[in-house]
């Protein structure tokens, strides 16, 4: 990273905020002399990034470099600290730079940080958005407590194009499940929506429509009757893992077009009755095991059962964490009963944000389908 210019502190209110601020971007690419040599500028978009944990800073950093190289942005970075007293919003400017692989250019995307507190946090957003890239799209990842601070969140909505939150330490499921489908519907066509608890799905969703691919076992969903999901957790992420599941299940009703009939819960299990097009039942079943941490979480089993004439088979896939890998098997007379091993490696926080921005148009039409499933499923077991 090149090194951060000196920090701005702003004027609160102040017209020549902005143009104080520009002259720091405009000294960052300014060489220092004859020999200092010329960089790159790239731009594919804003990625704009809230957070509101100190210790957060390091990590960030990290994870914005390798975010910047597969999809070069400028970078504002909101560092808000509500609890603290109001100080002057302090500002400072950096770059991003690495080296291409072939022919060896020097790449810069800018970073700009922004430190606010107490009261000032809510100057935020009138001092980010007139440093938005225009004709670029504008991604906003919320890195805290979503909605904590809809507040500042709601004079975001109409320079945004798509946020981005976590989802995995909810607490109060339901209550928090309600205030986020209710968002998505006024924000629907207008900004688009996922989280990172919908990123990780990725690779099951990838390796269930390749077992369903044409021409292979596309026929049998017609014959699909069960879909069980086991899923391991912390203890401090019980309710996002669980929605998780929640969401693979409501991703597979909005693919089939299957209906709702009806929740049960059983000990540690919870238990759904779906209704298919053509009038058949489907069986989904998801259960839980508490792990203590660090130890196996997320969706660790899948299991699809067909029935036909009196015959049956499954097809499975089984997580072993430990060594990343996914085991996909099939069990079905005259089948091969190998399992087939495939690598699985635990998405890291920019492979996360990267999975966000790629195709979100597209990606938050269906993640707003199946989170309106699971939602309702949610519901039907509450």
């Amino acid at each position: 990273m090149a090194a951060l210019t000196d920090t701005l502190v702003l004027d609160h209110g102040a017209a020549g905020n902005l143009r104080r601020i520009e002259e720091l971007l405009m000294l960052l690419w300014t060489p220092a002399g004859e020999g200092d040599s010329t960089s790159v500028r790239a731009c594919m978009g804003n990625l704009i990034v809230y957070l509101e944990r100190e210790d957060d800073r390091n990590d960030i950093e990290y994870i914005i470099h390798e975010v910047v190289r597969a999809r070069p942005s400028r970078v504002i970075l909101m560092f808000a600290y509500p609890d603290l007293p109001d100080e002057p919003v302090q500002v400072s400017v950096s770059a991003h730079c690495w080296l291409e692989e072939h022919g060896g250019e020097r790449v810069c995307s800018e970073q700009i940080r922004i430190r606010a507190t107490g009261r000032r946090i809510q100057d935020l957003p009138g001092i980010v958005v007139p440093l938005l890239v225009s004709d670029v799209p504008v991604h906003l990842w919320w890195r805290d407590r979503f909605l904590e601070h809809q507040d500042i969140f709601e004079k975001f909505i109409d320079s945004i194009d798509h946020v981005i939150y976590e989802g995995l330490h909810w607490k109060k499921l339901p209550e928090k499940v309600a205030r986020i489908e209710e968002l998505m519907k006024r924000l629907q066509g207008r900004v688009a929506v996922t989280n990172f608890n919908w990123s990780r799905l990725l690779p099951w969703q990838q390796r269930i429509a390749q077992f369903f691919d044409h021409g292979l076992y596309d026929r049998e969903l017609d014959n699909l009757c069960r879909v069980s999901i086991e899923y391991h957790t912390p203890p401090q992420q019980t309710e996002g893992r669980f929605f998780q599941a929640l969401l693979l299940s409501g991703w597979l009703a909005s693919q089939l077009g299957w209906k709702l009939r009806g929740g049960s819960r059983e000990g540690n299990r919870v238990h759904y009755q779906l209704h298919a097009k053509d009038g058949r039942d489907i069986r989904i079943s998801i259960g839980h095991k508490e792990m203590p941490s660090p130890g196996t979480k997320g969706i660790q089993k899948l299991r699809f059962e067909f029935e036909h004439r009196g015959a049956s088979f499954a097809f499975g896939i089984d997580r072993d964490q430990e060594n990343q890998m996914l085991f996909l098997q099939v069990n079905k007379e005259g089948a091969c009963g190998l399992a087939q091993k495939v690598r699985h490696v635990s998405a890291s926080f920019a492979t996360l944000v990267l999975r966000g921005m790629e195709n979100y148009q597209s990606s938050s039409m269906v993640f707003e389908r199946a989170f309106a499933n699971a939602a309702a499923m949610l519901t039907a077991v509450s």
